[in-house]
């Protein structure tokens, strides 16, 4: 598969909350993820930890995919826009976020995510 057709599926599924496909149908599984504060995760191993992580420390209120925005046939970028809630603090905000994806074989391979920092940061 090429970027806009990935990138298609993989906001399709998001927005319809179906995440355990976006990385079985997807995702390679050498897939490399890297925050924009440089944590890096490898495999799918390291990406179900990340999830879990994410899924214990914040409540979602409301999640949205834009996109996607294709580069050629093996990259393309999707922003998310986000509602969530910080679980251990209680502090609730809104941020956007860009999902830089690269693919291989029809498969993602590498995923940079950028945003703004937060606030003292």
């Amino acid at each position: 598969m090429k970027a806009i057709e990935v990138g298609t599926r993989l906001v399709e599924l998001f927005n319809a909350g179906n995440w355990e496909p976006i990385y079985a149908e997807l995702y390679s599984p050498e897939i490399v993820s890297i925050e924009a504060d440089g944590m890096e995760s490898k495999g799918m191993e390291g990406i179900n930890a990340k999830n879990e992580w994410w899924a214990e420390n914040f409540e979602a209120h409301s999640l949205k995919a834009t996109g996607p925005f294709p580069h050629g046939d093996n990259l393309f970028a999707v922003v998310y826009d986000m509602d969530t809630t910080h679980k251990p603090s209680g502090q609730r905000s809104q941020m956007q976020e860009v999902g830089v994806y690269e693919l291989q074989d029809g498969k993602i391979v590498r995923e940079r995510f950028c945003y703004a920092p937060e606030e003292g940061a």
